[in-house]
């Protein structure tokens, strides 16, 4: 198999870890880790060649935006936790905005790690949600 240009958000929480080290000892792809702390990584990062980390978060995810039209598959499983006004600019328009800058004729798969975030007020889901998928 041809090696990918992989992305991948939240690479130290508690899903994304997982991930991360499968896709580290398991395959050859190119890895970009977005990460908000890196000495919250707990696996090897320079455990092979191919492995680049990017610190910050979704909020500046527009710095990216060279890098994210090369990538074949990109990875979203950051989400935010708290106010009601963070959790919807980093859980719904900074992922959307994140999706927009991918190539859709480079970029093969998008896979995306929802919360309960996705749900409204009434426990409904959100017009986003049901627009582009959970």
């Amino acid at each position: 198999m041809t090696p990918k240009r992989i992305f991948l958000t939240g690479a130290s929480g508690c899903i994304g870890h997982y991930i991360t080290e499968m896709l580290i000892t398991e395959t050859e792809h190119e890895l970009y880790l977005l990460v908000r702390n890196p000495d919250k990584l707990g696996f090897d990062y320079e455990a092979r060649s191919g492995i680049t980390i990017f610190q910050g978060d979704l909020r500046q995810i527009s710095q990216f935006r060279n890098l994210l039209k090369t990538i074949d598959v990109a990875i979203l499983v950051a989400t935010a936790w708290g106010g009601a006004a963070e959790v919807f600019d980093i859980n719904v328009v900074k992922t959307i905005r994140l999706i927009e800058l991918l190539n859709p004729k480079v970029c093969e798969q998008v896979i995306y790690f929802s919360t309960s975030s996705v749900l409204d007020r009434n426990n409904q889901l959100l017009r986003e949600a049901a627009q582009l998928g959970t």
